[in-house]
């Protein structure tokens, strides 16, 4: 059925934009996070979080 393969090709558009905009928000998120826990007295036990 055609119409169903076009709602299938717009949802998995839709998904890929989707982790498009949450790869892109955390690539600007993460020098920032990576700051904060560098500022932080705590900075050694957030890199100890982030391994594990």
């Amino acid at each position: 059925d055609d119409n169903l393969r076009e709602v299938q090709r717009v949802m998995s558009l839709e998904v890929a934009y989707r982790w498009t905009f949450i790869a892109a928000a955390g690539i600007t998120l993460l020098p920032l996070i990576y700051a904060v826990c560098l500022n932080n007295r705590q900075a050694l036990l957030c890199l100890k979080k982030e391994r594990s």
